[in-house]
């Protein structure tokens, strides 16, 4: 495992770059320092914030079980989430990549299946810092970092390849966030986001529950228990066979919010969905024509996949084709 001191070059103060001013940090007395402000080094990780907010509604979206345990329920389903987000060896194989939203760890666990010179995994999250002390799991070259999609403390062009996958709309401006991942990519790398929120059905009624109960706005431990109990009933449907009458009747089951709509018999896979969906501060849907227009907006030709978006970024400011429209996910 890597420390940060591996990429202490690259990184910038937060707050200076939030100000139009690129300043380089500094490990002092265990903190990162410039002359406006310094930032604490926890367990190995440095939480590069803009301010020390806590880990707020982010830090629980993530039951705190064994990473290994959540790894081992997605493994089967590896493949297929590397094929959906057209990830490509010859683009990540001895690049410098960017995970920009590192959550639970499975995107970390996908990359760790290719052979990139180095992976600088951040999230909002304090749970970043579970992963590292789990880092056995993933790529020997990985650094964790604590920081802000939207104001992301790093060099222009440090990274050849970035991914963002279930991330996007949980950051508190999407289209910012966008427009500082392409602002650390290098000319001729790639940026790949997938498994976005669209504006269905299934996400308008989460969206009403997450309205009408607040489970966001409680005391995280109470809004645990009470999704702990709605993943437990959801579960036992599925293994029961019961899933299309849990749909047409969910108060048969006690259940008051709307989960994945999908027969998922692992409650470890429930539970992630269900904090996923109704604990995080921001819940946006976005359409696939803004994600689009992200793309086009600097300069990039966007192609879509079968779970999301990817564009390279050019190496000349040269007219783009329209953007491609369309998702499915």
């Amino acid at each position: 495992m890597l420390g940060f001191e591996e990429i202490l070059g690259d990184l910038v103060c937060p707050r200076g770059k939030a100000q139009g001013a690129i300043e380089s940090l500094a490990l002092v007395d265990g903190r990162l320092r410039s002359s406006r402000r310094s930032y604490p080094v926890i367990d190995g990780v440095p939480d590069l914030r803009m301010d020390e907010m806590g880990d707020t509604s982010y830090g629980v979206i993530h039951s705190q079980r064994e990473v290994e345990r959540r790894l081992e329920a997605v493994e089967d389903r590896m493949p297929a989430l590397v094929e959906s987000l057209d990830m490509r060896p010859d683009e990540i194989n001895g690049a410098r990549v960017l995970l920009a939203g590192a959550g639970g760890g499975v995107e970390l666990a996908l990359l760790s299946r290719f052979d990139p010179e180095l992976i600088v995994a951040v999230d909002y999250s304090a749970y970043v810092r579970v992963l590292r002390a789990s880092s056995g799991l993933f790529h020997p070259r990985t650094v964790f970092l604590q920081g802000d999609l939207c104001n992301l403390p790093f060099q222009e062009d440090s990274f050849d390849y970035v991914i963002n996958s279930g991330v996007m709309h949980h950051t508190r401006s999407p289209e910012l966030a966008f427009r500082n991942l392409h602002g650390v990519l290098r000319t001729g790398g790639t940026i790949v986001m997938g498994h976005i929120y669209a504006p269905n059905d299934h996400n308008r009624r989460i969206t009403v529950a997450r309205n009408r109960f607040g489970f966001h706005l409680m005391d995280s431990q109470a809004a645990r228990d009470i999704l702990a109990g709605q993943a437990r009933r959801y579960t036992r449907a599925c293994r029961w066979g019961l899933l299309k009458y849990l749909k047409r009747y969910p108060r048969l089951f006690g259940m008051k919010v709307e989960l994945s709509g999908r027969n998922l018999t692992g409650y470890e896979q429930n539970m992630t969905s269900a904090c996923d969906y109704y604990l995080c501060e921001y819940r946006h849907t976005i359409t696939p024509e803004e994600v689009c227009s992200w793309y086009d907006h600097v300069g990039m030709t966007v192609e879509r996949t079968a779970k999301g978006f990817r564009g390279r970024k050019p190496r000349s400011l040269e007219p783009t084709e329209p953007a491609a429209q369309g998702f499915s996910g």
